[in-house]
């Protein structure tokens, strides 16, 4: 949504560079992500805000995840941020976030902390406090990666779980919503969530139609 795939003919270095090429979107088998040292960023971010929230003017925030399947930016600035904080997207949302407030005060920056370059809590940095962070369960420890946020001055989070093992091969009911219930209801009392998602596929609807149900 902040860079779209009709700005590629006349911005390709808004376009990750990926071994050597800036990446088009558009191609099949061909993940992308933003460059995240460009410095036409802030405009965009301004551009980006202004257009959400004209038309959803009730939305928490504004929403900033990561593209699925990764293809992030290789260019020399962009590496120099992975080197330097461990998550090549956090010096950028701490830059979205403090425009943000003040063009549209109250409103979340949001993000999901997912994929390789976006996932871990990053170093040497402190973010800005109208930032949501929603934590991925592809994290070992949640409770872990959501102090960890914490720690570096994120107030406001969000959980995004997926409830379904990564194979379809499982004979067994995955079926446990006491345990899901007590799981969010200790991640509430400590961090207080804002919004949590549970994404879900039933590979075998015979076995899974209860737990989708609840």
């Amino acid at each position: 949504r902040l860079v779209t795939k009709e700005m590629w003919e006349e911005h390709p270095e808004y376009f990750p560079l990926i071994r050597g090429e800036r990446r088009k979107p558009g191609v099949p088998g061909q993940p992308w992500n933003p460059c995240m040292s460009n410095p036409d960023l802030p405009k965009l971010v301004d551009a980006y805000a202004e257009r959400f929230f004209k038309a959803k003017p009730d939305e928490l925030g504004l929403p900033m995840g990561v593209n699925d399947g990764g293809g992030d930016c290789q260019c020399d600035g962009c590496e120099a941020l992975w080197r330097r904080h461990g998550n090549q997207y956090a010096a950028f949302y701490n830059m979205a976030a403090k425009r943000l407030a003040q063009s549209h005060p109250g409103k979340y920056l949001a993000f999901i902390a997912y994929s390789t370059r976006c996932k871990d809590v990053p170093r040497g940095i402190r973010m800005e406090p109208n930032i949501l962070v929603e934590v991925t369960g592809m994290v070992t420890d949640m409770h872990g990666a959501l102090r960890g946020w914490k720690d570096i001055g994120v107030k406001n989070f969000g959980v995004y779980e997926y409830l379904y093992s990564y194979d379809s091969n499982r004979m067994a009911p995955g079926y446990y919503p006491h345990d899901i219930a007590a799981y969010f209801r200790s991640l509430y009392r400590e961090f207080g969530m804002k919004t949590l998602w549970q994404e879900y596929f039933a590979w075998a609807p015979v076995i899974d139609a209860g737990r989708q149900y609840v």
